[in-house]
């Protein structure tokens, strides 16, 4: 009798902790050191997919110009636990580049950035 209440105990607190583990990886907001009210503009995303869905929707290009239409030159999508700030007018890109390009530029590399999956960040030109 005695073993199979620790098996019950057991089974329990397991999937207690699993339970606990599976909400905070994807559905509690991540923390990056950066606060969200300096972000620009972002459609609604999913959980763990991010903004996938409202890329792979159509066209990747058709998809990028709708969202641009939407929420403006400068916006901030999501795919899976990379960030990437889109940027689609010529004049936010020559701001971005030649004005603000020490405060750009001085930052360091990401910690995704040594990792195995992804050795660097590549840029999207529309």
């Amino acid at each position: 009798m005695m073993t199979v209440d620790f098996q019950n105990f057991f089974i329990f607190s397991l999937v207690c902790l699993f339970s606990v583990l599976f909400y905070s990886l994807f559905f509690k907001k991540p923390k990056f050191g950066c606060d969200d009210d300096l972000l620009p503009p972002s459609p609604p995303s999913l959980p763990i997919i991010g903004h996938l869905h409202l890329i792979l929707s159509s066209l990747v290009h058709k998809s990028l110009q709708k969202l641009s239409s939407k929420y403006g030159d400068f916006l901030h999508l999501r795919i899976f636990n990379v960030r990437i700030l889109l940027v689609t007018s010529a004049s936010v890109a020559h701001e971005i580049i030649k004005v603000q390009d020490v405060n750009v530029s001085s930052r360091g590399y990401p910690p995704i950035d040594e990792s195995l999956l992804f050795g660097s960040y590549s840029f999207i030109v529309a």
